[in-house]
Formats: structure tokens, sequence, C-alpha cells
């Protein structure tokens, strides 16, 4: 029961496709971008995000990911993987073969690309992402835009608790 009860405060939801990028036998970092990002949130902004849960889901198609605050979703996104987000920042006159999207956080109208087609993206002035960045970057807006929602009861009470402890009331 107490399962059911006990929520992550902020959770990562990968499509069965996507389990690679957090796996480390298949080349994934993702838990260690993870980290990267709250420990650069926490140096940057001062926000202390908890530990992100990693985990996959059937309800999502297999390149999909989500976002969840508290059982909530906050973000969603889809990725290719073993392809490149292709984004035409410089207005390059050159046409990609490859697969349409949107950036998620920017808007920007991008193209999924194969290895092969990578070489004359960056030449011809593309921005290229690899799949997992493209997540992080997402992860990384969506918890500045929610990170005044991370800090619940408990965890100012943890704090307060903590600052008692090392700076006790003398009474002075």
């Amino acid at each position: 029961m107490e399962k059911l009860i006990d929520v992550d405060v902020f959770a990562i939801e990968l499509g069965y496709g996507l389990l690679n990028l957090a796996n480390k036998e298949h080349g994934g970092d993702l838990p260690d971008r993870v980290t990267g990002v709250r420990k650069t949130l926490a140096r940057e902004m001062g926000v202390i995000i908890p530990r992100i849960a990693i985990r996959d889901s059937l309800e999502l198609e297999p390149n999909e990911y989500r976002f969840l605050l508290r059982n909530k979703q906050v973000g969603r996104g889809s990725l290719w993987q073993n392809r490149w987000m292709a984004m035409n920042v410089t207005n390059s006159p050159v046409t990609l073969s490859g697969v349409p999207t949107v950036e998620p956080v920017f808007g920007i109208n991008a193209i999924w690309i194969s290895e092969a087609e990578k070489r004359n993206a960056e030449v011809n002035g593309y921005t290229v992402v690899d799949p997992a960045s493209v997540l992080i970057t997402h992860l990384s807006e969506s918890l500045k835009r929610v990170g005044h929602l991370i800090l619940g009861r408990q965890d100012v009470q943890a704090l307060v608790d903590h600052l008692k402890e090392k700076e006790p009331n003398t009474g002075e």
C-alpha cells in the first residue's frame, strides 16, 4: 500500500525504444546527464532537485518520453534512436532528407537525420544534436519552469530540522 502512496517527486518515463539511453551497457549515459542537470541547477539557481526516477512506460509509444512531477505530466517529446536532430538556425537553403519534427523546448522546426546526412547538415550550417542531448535540454528547461513546485512541505520540514541541528537556538 505504501508504494501506491509514495510518489516520485520527479520522474522521466521512456518508451521501450528509448531504454538504451539509460543503459550503460549499450552506451547510454542518461543517468549521468540527469545528475549533471541536478548539480547545475543547484549551483546556478540554488534549487535542490531530489533524485529523478528513470523508468520505462508501456503507456508511451516506443520513441516517446515524458516528465512527471508528482505523477502529473509537465513535459513530453519524442526522439529517434540512432538519428540526429538537425535545426536550420542559419536559414541554410540546403534541404536535408529525414523525418520532420519540432524541437521540444524552443519550438524550432527540425528534422531527424541519419548518420550519413549529419556531415552534410553540419557543413551547411545546421545545428546537429544527439537524441539524449535533446531530452536533457528539455529536462533542464522543464525543471527551471516547474522548480518552484518541487519543494514540498516535507522538504521544508527536513530543511528546518537540519538547520536546528546545525545551528541550535542557544537562547542568546
